[in-house]
């Protein structure tokens, strides 16, 4: 029994601080929202006013222009053919690029790994990281720290 109730604590320890991580992060999701909404007005006010930059109370500020486009798998062809039509077939080589493909080489891995291929054997620029991790089945995040002392499982 004394093994099980050393589980017990280490699992009452492990959900308490999931708990507050788990909070930690939906506080921080709220500050960034709330950023995000004091940045908009700030920016609406300037330009409202025709404001590129300032500076208050000793900190320097200024709008600059942000620019983000979407290449995606999806539109992958025809950012290629836009490319070519614009740019020529052989300019447009300069905007491509071949790369590898991170989850398959990591399935990869972890087959390997599972036919009892050792860690050691894979180069270290993939900087491979192998320990095990706690997989929790029915967490609900809005959940507390479960009370429940009850522990099952072999020992």
């Amino acid at each position: 029994m004394e093994k099980h109730d050393a589980i017990a604590e280490l699992w009452r320890i492990y959900t308490l601080e999931r708990s507050l991580h788990e909070q930690a992060q939906a506080d921080e999701v709220m500050r960034s929202k709330r950023r995000r909404e004091a940045e908009d007005a700030l920016i609406e006010g300037m330009l409202s006013i025709g404001m590129r930059t300032a500076e208050i109370g000793g900190r320097a500020f200024s709008l600059r222009r942000q620019v983000n486009i979407s290449v995606t798998k999806e539109n992958e062809d025809e950012v290629r053919g836009w490319l070519a039509i614009t740019l020529g077939q052989d300019a447009a080589q300069d905007y491509l690029e071949v790369k590898v493909k991170r989850y398959a080489v990591e399935r990869m891995v972890k087959e390997g790994l599972r036919e009892g291929k050792a860690p050691e054997s894979y180069p270290a620029f993939l900087k491979l990281y192998d320990r095990p991790r706690i997989s929790v089945r029915g967490w609900d995040n809005e959940d507390t720290a479960p009370n429940n002392n009850e522990t099952k499982g072999n020992a």
